[in-house]
């Protein structure tokens, strides 16, 4: 008997054991998941407030700012629904090989591509205009900058016969580099006293209101194909006189446009219609997607169309350009028999 009530007390004395055994666990755990969530939270004007992302920010002495630890860098982020072309790897198509003895027609043309007109505002984008382009690898020394000035009795400016061989004198010619002006004196600026103070002056990109293009129309019989060929090309600003009416244009520089192809074909133009055509500036001029008028051909007098006898005014003038605009397309359709 008393062997049975030992094991009775006994059996007892280990549920009972057991029991709070377990209770400690439970308020242990208890007290973990406590402390976790206080340490995911910030105290703002003595309230928590619960964040479980805090725990991988620092937050500061004055508990006012915070930096992220796992924000993603600026360079891994796609500005984009895909990864868009890389026009620096570009390459510029070349054109098919041309022999002399293959070419049975060739007519040089000037004409002038409006910047103002609706179908060449791509021109003047103002995140990557054409002039800032052309600006920008001619100061790099990685394309060439000709005078747009008559260099001789026998040069019209637009031969390629003199190139800029200092950053200053094409910044000068364009209307930028140094310039005298005169200000305040700063250590007395209330006294009067005007002083001489050198400035750099900016060159302005919304003085181009054209670009000039010289261009030679070509049949090559070999091809049997009647194209033409970009030679030159030259942002136009206007002239102004001293009270600041136009009185005409004039080319500010040249560039060779076959070495100008390898830096228009790297930058990108924006396209009205769709975002995802990445066109470069070399696309567009060599698949002629702009708009232009014709200002003059090879002439025997050598002169532009204003200044033929019959043309009396502007209209006149357009009106002689659409004519060899359509000297020029019923040559290549006499060319042919149905």
């Amino acid at each position: 008997m008393k062997t049975k009530i030992l094991l009775f007390a006994l059996c007892l004395l280990v549920v009972g054991a057991q029991a709070q055994t377990t209770k400690k666990k439970k308020k242990k755990s208890v007290k973990t998941a406590k402390h976790s969530s206080v340490k995911g939270s910030k105290v703002s004007n003595g309230s928590l407030v619960n964040d479980p992302n805090l725990a991988n920010k620092k937050i500061d002495s004055t508990g006012t700012d915070m930096v992220w630890n796992n924000a993603a860098s600026d360079s891994t982020v796609m500005d984009g629904a895909y990864v868009a072309k890389d026009f620096l790897n570009n390459k510029v198509t070349p054109y098919p090989a041309l022999r002399e003895a293959d070419v049975m027609y060739r007519k040089r043309i000037w004409r002038e591509i409006d910047v103002r007109e609706k179908m060449n505002k791509f021109l003047t984008y103002p995140r990557q205009p054409l002039i800032d382009v052309l600006m920008d690898h001619i100061k790099a020394g990685e394309l060439t900058a000709y005078y747009a000035t008559s260099q001789g009795p026998k040069d019209n400016g637009d031969e390629f016969k003199k190139a800029y061989k200092k950053l200053s004198e094409f910044s000068t010619s364009t209307g930028g580099g140094k310039e005298k002006i005169q200000i305040a004196d700063i250590k007395d600026p209330n006294s009067g006293v005007m002083k001489d103070s050198v400035v750099e002056k900016a060159f302005d990109a919304g003085s181009i209101v054209a670009y000039r293009i010289k261009e030679d129309w070509i049949f090559d019989k070999q091809r049997s194909v009647f194209e033409p060929r970009i030679i030159g090309l030259a942002p136009v600003v206007a002239q102004l006189n001293t009270n600041g009416d136009t009185i005409g244009t004039r080319a500010l520089f040249w560039v060779y446009y076959p070495e100008a192809r390898n830096v228009l074909a790297h930058a990108q133009v924006f396209n009205r219609h769709s975002d995802g055509t990445n066109l470069s500036f070399d696309d567009v001029f060599i698949k002629r997607m702009f708009s232009s008028y014709i200002i003059k051909e090879s002439n025997v007098d050598d002169v532009p169309l204003k200044n033929y006898a019959h043309v009396k005014n502007q209209l006149d003038a357009l009106l002689e350009g659409e004519r060899v605009k359509k000297d020029l397309m019923n040559y290549e359709s006499d060319l042919w028999e149905y």
